[in-house]
């Protein structure tokens, strides 16, 4: 309550803006989170794409006597295994610093609708 009316005393009485310096530190980390989310959601087919290349490159050159297929493809696999493993842990990080956004953005709203409804005059309520 009173870190709300302090920030809308600093903010000049602008409600959007106390609402930002409010919920800022959960909704930007949850932002970069996200990021990194779709990132790595997008990096994985992209790491598909090429550990088939080189499976097929591996197929090709083994009928003609060489390449192991093992040090060619373990790098793709690997990296799609930390690319998933990345986005699940991001994605997850993400929905709790949203919710946690929206908890405080709400919390903060009903709390300024609250206390502005306390100070109404008796004519001002009817």
């Amino acid at each position: 309550g009173t870190k709300f009316w302090d920030l809308y005393e600093q903010t000049g009485g602008n409600f959007l803006k106390t609402l930002w310096y409010i919920s800022a530190p959960t909704f930007l980390p949850a932002g970069l989170c996200q990021l990194v989310a779709l990132a790595s959601q997008l990096s994985v087919p992209i790491c598909v794409m090429q550990l088939l290349s080189a499976v097929e490159s591996s197929s090709s050159s083994s009928t003609s006597g060489g390449g192991n297929i093992l040090a060619q493809t373990i790098p793709y696999v690997l990296l799609i295994f930390f690319l998933s493993i990345m986005n699940a842990f991001c994605t997850q990080r993400y929905q709790f610093l949203s919710y946690q956004s929206g908890i405080i953005i709400r919390t903060a709203v009903t709390s300024a609708i609250y206390e502005k409804s306390l100070k109404l005059s008796p004519r001002g309520r009817q």
